[in-house]
Order: structure tokens, then C-alpha cells, then sequence
């Protein structure tokens, strides 16, 4: 568990994907849905309005559309928040991609710096596929593989492309769910802390 509201997560969240729901720290039962985006200074006023205390004595009860991050991570930090959208903006795709992603790599039970998130994405970030097997054929395309066996008369039935694609996406990448029916988003594996 992971100390908030387990009814939290029934309230017609669907709605409210990319809102959270604060409250005064002095009372956690107290609260108020907003929503925010890149900018911190805007979500900062935007959670003073709601909670009438200053942000930073505010708490993050729930934090829809932010992935696993969000689900997971037991205190949520809006500067972070921020961060997500500003990465997610950047790259095109949703915050709950980033959320995901930063689940994946452990910022769930770690500390991570806003511009840890911003540089680590960027650096790790390889883009959006159907699946692992588009992945995989584009990488091989990109390696020169499918040019260099076809002069040399290799039948790609030669390749056990399904071998490649495990080995690749156990090692090498990983896969983070989009948000998106059939559509992935393909990231080098690495630590974002």
C-alpha cells in the first residue's frame, strides 16, 4: 500500500486523467481536484488556490494519468510532475508514458531530480512502435542487416528473428506501455537516479 485513500482510485478517474487531487498537509482529508502542466510556477499558484496553504505544505493525494510513477510512489513531488509534462510535451507522448518509464527504472522507491527525468528520457528515449517485433526490424535495418544478407544470398528465414527480438528486449531495451492502443514506446535500459 502506499499510504494514500485506496477508494482514491475508484472516484471516476478516468475523467480525471492528468488532474490531481490535493490538501492541506494539516488536513489530508480536505481535498480538491486540479490540474497542471509544465509549468511549475502555474501549478504551484494552481495548488495554493486550492488548498489556501502554501504548496509546499500541500500533499498529492492522487495523481491520475501519471502511470506507475503515479500509482506507486508514495509521497509525489509537483516539481517532478512538472518535469513529466515537460518531457512528455517534448517527445509526444503522454505523461503517463514518462510515469511508466520512470516505474520501469526505479524512481519509484528512489529520488529523481527534474532535470534528471529531463536528461535521462531524452538520453533513453528511442521512439514509438506497433510492438517489439517493428521495433526489432527497424534496429536490424539500422544495424545493415537486412542489406547485407540479401547480397550475400542468406535467406532471412536464416534468422531466428524472434531470438533477437528477446535477447534486444530483455539486454538492450525495454518496452513501456503508451496509453495508446497499439502502440509502444521503445527506451534504452538504463537508471534515471
Amino acid at each position: 500500500m502506499n499510504g494514500r485513500d485506496g477508494d482514491a482510485a475508484t472516484e471516476d478517474e478516468e475523467q480525471r486523467v492528468g488532474a490531481l487531487r490535493v490538501a492541506p498537509s494539516t488536513e489530508p482529508t480536505d481535498t480538491r481536484w486540479i490540474r497542471i502542466g509544465a509549468d511549475l510556477a502555474h501549478a504551484r499558484r494552481a495548488v495554493h488556490r486550492a488548498c489556501h496553504t502554501p504548496p509546499e505544505q500541500a500533499l498529492i493525494i492522487t495523481a491520475p494519468g501519471y502511470g506507475r510513477y503515479g500509482r506507486e510512489r508514495h509521497r509525489l513531488a509537483l516539481d517532478v510532475l512538472c518535469a513529466m509534462h515537460q518531457v512528455a510535451e517534448k517527445h509526444h507522448v503522454l505523461p503517463a508514458t514518462v510515469g511508466n518509464w520512470l516505474h520501469a527504472e526505479g524512481a519509484t522507491t528512489t529520488e529523481v531530480s527534474p532535470q534528471d527525468i529531463a536528461d535521462r528520457f531524452t538520453a533513453a528515449y528511442i521512439g514509438p512502435f506497433s510492438d517489439e517485433m517493428a521495433y526489432t526490424h527497424q534496429r536490424m535495418a539500422e544495424l545493415g542487416w537486412n542489406s547485407a544478407l540479401a547480397p550475400a544470398g542468406i535467406p532471412d528465414s536464416y534468422l531466428d528473428v524472434h531470438a533477437i527480438k528477446r535477447d534486444w528486449c530483455t539486454d538492450r531495451v525495454r518496452r513501456v506501455e503508451s496509453g495508446t492502443c497499439g502502440r509502444i514506446e521503445v527506451f534504452h535500459r538504463g537508471q534515471p537516479h
